[in-house]
């Protein structure tokens, strides 16, 4: 559970989940992380699943945090901004995409068109994602946060009454 990411070359986008409880370590991991999952072009697709959970996070820390990732796309891309969809599950409770798609926006100088999205086709359209694409991306997420789902239920085994077989 965590942050996972999986690169689609093949349409120029990056697809990342996120789930489960979420640190401002494991935040830092992953953007340190993302030359190793980015694409030539400048496209991300970003999903936050009903499970992740921001509780930990310390809320002072996100300039810092935005600081950091600023650089780091200024590092892959140059002088070209990257195109950001923040897909927000329906159930999901956290507001931080909301927050995180504000805080971003309303940054001229920050190297990222960020915006928001409840679904995910109307998220791949505004990354102008051709069909194939649109399904690949999908396909990615669904993957990914199921590969999560798994990992949490695996944990949970044996964790207590009324848990587990």
């Amino acid at each position: 559970m965590g942050i996972r990411a999986k690169p689609l070359p093949p349409y120029g986008v990056t697809v990342v989940v996120w789930s489960g409880r979420l640190t401002l370590q494991e935040i830092r991991r992953h953007v340190g992380a993302l030359d190793a999952v980015c694409t030539d072009a400048n496209r991300w697709l970003n999903y936050w699943d009903p499970s992740a959970d921001l509780s930990e996070l310390d809320v002072a820390a996100i300039p810092e945090q935005k600081r950091l990732l600023a650089a780091k796309l200024r590092e892959l891309y140059g002088d070209k901004r990257a195109i950001s969809a923040i897909v927000r599950d329906p159930g999901l409770h956290e507001t931080f995409p909301e927050f995180w798609t504000a805080y971003a926006s309303v940054d001229p100088a920050y190297p990222a068109e960020v915006k928001g999205f409840t679904t995910l086709e109307a998220a791949c359209e505004w990354l102008n994602l051709p069909d194939d694409g649109r399904r690949a991306a999908i396909a990615a997420v669904e993957s990914l946060a199921a590969e999560d789902r798994g990992s949490w239920a695996r944990a949970q085994i044996g964790a207590g009454p009324g848990i587990g077989p």
